[in-house]
């Protein structure tokens, strides 16, 4: 019986992007918004400094591949397209809470953390 890991499930879920154009794999996105909240850090800002400050080392081991995380208005795009797409049945997958990636706090607000107060961008992949 092999082990399931949070990232191979995240490497599962669909990229509700366009494919032309994409930067940043979804399953690093992902990863580094994991590592964010687990590290106690609420805020997209949180997840753009925590990805400059280990820089590179840090970046391939969520997926990076080209060795750069993503800046706070490209989290927050992703984020929001990933949101859109949850609102709208994207996929059959039931816990909607892991693709929100809403903390405890956050749950009973809508709108992913760091993104309160901001309108949902359509889906589209950004660079």
């Amino acid at each position: 019986m092999s082990t399931l890991t949070l990232a191979h499930v995240l490497a599962e879920l669909p990229d509700p992007r366009s494919r032309h154009g994409c930067f940043h794999p979804l399953p690093a996105v992902l990863n580094l918004v994991v590592l964010r909240l687990l590290m106690g850090r609420k805020s997209l800002s949180a997840s753009a400094r925590l990805g400059r400050t280990y820089g590179t080392p840090l970046a391939h081991a969520l997926g990076f591949r080209r060795g750069k995380t993503p800046a706070k208005s490209t989290l927050s795009e992703i984020l929001r397209a990933i949101d859109s797409a949850v609102s709208l049945g994207w996929g059959s997958l039931a816990n909607r809470e892991l693709l929100t990636l809403r903390s405890g706090r956050d749950a009973g607000r809508g709108g992913v953390p760091g993104t309160q107060g901001q309108r949902s961008a359509g889906v589209g992949c950004v660079a």
